[in-house]
């Protein structure tokens, strides 16, 4: 009898952990390129975040590009949208609609508190769609809290309804508003990108500050440093390349939680 239970106990958690397994699988390589890293560029001040939010209207896109996450970046430029990485709907009343991975909700497509998403260190860019009429855009927000509570579509598919991912909610709402959004052809499949939404005729750019060249100047010494390092010393240079992207990583986690 002990002996059943103990294999019966043995299945179910074998079970248990290959159905973690099998879920994490698919969405292992978002979660490789949303690895955080330490960024020495600038917080987002409290003056540039009222400017942004002075200048918000409902219906805007708002665009953005995490310094935090270099990797996501890297990946987003190669495959054609080179300014930002993410994309979202201001809702009015302080509140953003977006499609994103470990919200807070538990959900992929949820609401923002503004000053949250205004938060951290991130390019931004605010474009604002022409609606072609007022119930063009209501019928679009009615469209988008529909969506509300879907789950992060970590396949990137922009035919499956039943997940979204964040330049994929964007586009479809703006095809709902009357928008037709173009998808972008990579390799052998095809894509939304928060960049197609500047590229998009009937859409006005209304804020847009990047970040100025020389906080990226840290980093590149850090790189350069243990190149040479690495170059004259290949042992020491292993262990300190290995303790500096340890580090990164800490203080990148730490900046991503906004506890740095």
């Amino acid at each position: 009898m002990f002996n059943t239970q103990s294999v019966l106990l043995k299945n179910s958690l074998l079970e248990t952990v290959l159905s973690a397994v099998f879920r994490i699988i698919p969405k292992l390589p978002t979660l490789i390129f949303e690895l955080p890293f330490c960024s020495f560029s600038r917080k987002i001040s409290c003056g540039e975040r009222q400017a942004i939010i002075n200048v918000l209207e409902k219906g805007d896109i708002l665009l953005t590009s995490d310094r935090v996450f270099p990797l996501l970046q890297f990946a987003e430029a190669v495959m054609g949208s080179p300014r930002y990485s993410h994309a979202a709907i201001y809702e009015g009343d302080n509140s953003v609609i977006e499609a994103t991975t470990f919200h807070p909700s538990g959900n992929g497509v949820a609401r923002t508190e503004i000053n949250d998403f205004l938060s951290g260190r991130k390019n931004i860019g605010v474009v604002r769609p022409s609606y072609p009429s007022h119930y063009d855009k209501e019928t679009m927000f009615v469209w988008l809290q529909q969506q509300l509570g879907k789950p992060y579509d970590y396949d990137f598919s922009t035919q499956n309804n039943g997940a979204m991912y964040c330049s994929k909610l964007v586009a479809k709402a703006m095809r709902v508003a009357g928008f037709p959004i173009e998808e972008t052809r990579f390799l052998w499949f095809d894509q939304y990108l928060p960049d197609a939404f500047i590229r998009q005729p009937g859409m006005n750019t209304v804020y847009c500050k990047r970040t100025a060249i020389v906080e990226k100047i840290p980093c590149f010494l850090l790189a350069v440093c243990l190149s040479v390092i690495l170059l004259t010393n290949y042992s020491l240079g292993t262990v300190l390349c290995a303790a500096a992207l340890g580090l990164m990583l800490i203080a990148g986690w730490l900046q991503h939680l906004k506890i740095l």
